[in-house]
């Protein structure tokens, strides 16, 4: 598999550490996606960070709903696990969006560093793409458990390097 992460940062008000945002995309697929899935294959993951007002819009045309939000995940090409030896297929894994703003209100709310806020939606959007879901409140339990779970993971790899 190759893995292709691409950012895109469409806000100018928060400075971003794309090295390490980059790493814990690369260890979430190495911990939390079988190998054989993408098994010769060119994967493309797209992480976008936005400014409030853009991200309040995505959520307005994509859900229906007209309020800024930390994150939103669209899963794409899941329809290609699928198709079986055909490695010349590039496969889109899915889009990521993040709002710094709203990020570095939630690290001041919950008394957490901005940058570790943005790597927790990082792994919240990962997470989403893989399955997970949040909106019945025993699925919201086993998404905290398993973004901690990870989390604690990355910090202890960051930590030994």
């Amino acid at each position: 598999m190759t893995l292709n992460i691409v950012f895109i940062n469409k806000q100018r008000k928060y400075k971003l550490d794309f090295d390490i945002y980059k790493s814990l995309v690369i260890e979430f697929f190495k911990n939390k996606i079988s190998k054989n899935i993408f098994l010769g294959r060119e994967v493309f993951l797209y992480v976008s960070f936005l400014s409030s007002k853009s991200i309040k819009s995505l959520k307005n045309r994509v859900f229906n709903l007209n309020i800024k939000t930390d994150v939103i995940s669209l899963p794409m090409d899941t329809d290609l696990l699928e198709i079986e030896n055909d490695n010349d297929i590039p496969m889109i894994f899915g889009e990521i969006f993040i709002c710094p703003e709203v990020a570095f209100s939630q690290s001041k709310k919950f008394n957490n560093s901005f940058n570790e806020e943005m790597k927790l939606l990082l792994v919240h959007g990962l997470l989403h793409l893989i399955g997970y879901d949040d909106i019945l409140e025993q699925d919201i339990k086993i998404m905290r458990r398993e973004e901690q779970k990870f989390l604690t993971i990355f910090k202890e790899k960051e930590d030994f390097n």
